[in-house]
């Protein structure tokens, strides 16, 4: 392909692009990241009409002759009135800079807390994904080579939608990327097999030292050194006495080592997973070509084949792209005329490619309130509690409608004193306060620290006997110690 042969077109669902012509763009699509599109375009004649453009899909192809190339597709999220992009040349000339994102954009307006009780991380996925109208077959798909444990509780605590589904698929591993060969689709998956062969017949790209055709005309290999062993500890209070620690030895690796505490898994299986990941998410920076090339079809989670190269000829997964492409429009952009490229990063796609965990975990700080579970209104009945002693609470930050507000996983309660069957402890009672507070900040691991008094729930101590220190229980019994001054 010439890098001059490139027409670049805009089309939309929702609003005429008849008269809108682009002029440049940038794309940046980056593996288990949302893409960004940069587009400065001109509207001839008529201004556009910015309440039909925002949130508008918007289809952006490029083209050689006849012949589709890639396609980019989303919705526009920002909208930008120009003065003008270098000299104004014609005042029926209207200029405008959109910035397109995909439909899961959206979930980077819901921030909320919520509450996902004995679920997986697959079935998370697609609950979210279902509210933004993508589902499996249509506008995503999920390709898991692992099963992923049903987890007591998972909550989203003050986090976007978008920053939740991040944070939980670094944390087991999964990417995802999105594919534009037909329609927009987020694409998830856990291993090799979930890369897709570059679009088209050949799946083979050309290495040329001049970028005349379509190829890769520069590559270069940067090599880092990385740890040789990585360690994960944990603790499950189910299973005291097992001591959850796995270790994983890179042999890529070049010396030292990770040991990393509080892994977030249950079970010896689980840390064998999580391990594996951390490992690999280490090695996928091991080796990382950088490159430009003149080919459109270039996007994050695509593999090809490299030939013609004198030193790294070998199949490649591509984890970046970002392309730039300008065509003159009136008098804009004259001097340079047509002209596309792209920049790219790779790794070898025998490896299997892992998020950086670079999504904020939320840690809750202090303490939370919560109700031990019970129908509304009612006091009366014994709490649930288990045959550990555990609690059910219902979180007040749980944002949920009332009738569907979640109770959580069984808690347990601190207590000032506890061993093998002996211990104090004192029930608690449907619709009593708690204050909570998690291990390691960790939202998915509450602990109730005590109970609080309330105007429902009231203290047995108060202003008129504040002398009598009490121990009071739900059916009247009463051991009172009266500490007045008696000289």
């Amino acid at each position: 392909m010439n890098q001059g042969d490139v027409e670049l077109e805009l089309s939309s669902k929702h609003f005429d692009c008849d008269n809108l012509r682009l002029h440049r763009f940038e794309a940046t699509e980056r593996m288990s990241r949302l893409y960004e599109l940069v587009l400065d375009a001109v509207s001839i004649g008529a201004p556009l009409d910015l309440d039909a453009v925002s949130g508008a899909d918007l289809e952006v192809v490029v083209r050689e002759g006849d012949q589709v190339l890639r396609r980019f597709a989303g919705m526009v999220t920002r909208l930008e009135e120009k003065s003008s992009f270098g000299e104004r040349v014609d005042r029926d000339m209207h200029p405008y800079r959109l910035v397109v994102h995909p439909t899961l954009f959206l979930a980077t307006l819901v921030e909320t807390l919520d509450i996902h009780l004995d679920t997986t991380l697959p079935a998370i996925i697609e609950d979210k994904l279902a509210l933004f109208d993508l589902t499996p077959g249509a506008g995503a798909m999920l390709t898991f080579e692992h099963a992923y444990p049903k987890r007591e509780m998972t909550v989203q605590y003050r986090e976007t939608d978008l920053a939740f589904l991040s944070r939980l698929c670094e944390h087991w591993g999964v990417y995802y990327f999105f594919d534009h060969t037909n329609d927009q689709r987020v694409i998830f998956a856990d291993s090799t097999d979930g890369y897709l062969p570059l679009p088209g017949d050949d799946n083979s790209v050309d290495y040329h030292e001049r970028g005349d055709d379509q190829g890769i005309y520069q590559l270069e290999l940067t090599r880092r050194i990385i740890p040789a062993h990585y360690v994960c500890r944990d603790y499950n209070d189910q299973t005291p006495a097992l001591e959850l620690q796995k270790e994983a030895t890179l042999e890529e690796g070049f010396g030292g080592g990770v040991i990393e505490y509080g892994s977030d898994y249950r079970t010896a299986d689980q840390g064998e997973r999580i391990v594996k990941v951390r490992s690999e998410e280490r090695l996928a920076t091991e080796r990382v070509f950088r490159g430009k090339s003149v080919d459109p079809r270039f996007a994050p989670g695509f593999v090809f084949e490299l030939e013609g190269h004198p030193r790294h000829d070998g199949g490649f997964l591509l984890t970046e792209v970002v392309h730039r492409a300008v065509q003159p429009v009136g008098g804009w952009g004259a001097d340079e005329g047509k002209h596309y490229d792209n920049a790219f990063l790779a790794i070898p796609s025998v490896r299997t490619f892992r998020p950086a965990r670079v999504t904020p975990v939320p840690r809750v700080h202090g303490l939370v309130s919560g109700i031990v579970e019970t129908a509304q209104g009612d006091l009366e009945k014994y709490a649930k509690i288990d045959d550990q002693g555990r609690y059910t609470v219902r979180f007040l930050f749980d944002t949920a409608p009332p009738g569907e507000r979640k109770a959580s996983c069984p808690v347990r309660m601190m207590q000032p004193l506890a061993g093998p069957n002996y211990g104090v402890h004192f029930p608690l009672k449907p619709g009593t306060e708690v204050t909570i507070a998690f291990l390691d900040g960790n939202p998915d691991r509450p602990v109730i620290t005590g109970a609080v008094p309330n105007p429902i729930t009231p203290t047995p101590v108060n202003a008129p006997i504040s002398t009598k220190s009490r121990i009071k229980t739900r059916s009247g019994i009463v051991i009172e110690f009266e500490d007045a001054n008696r000289g």
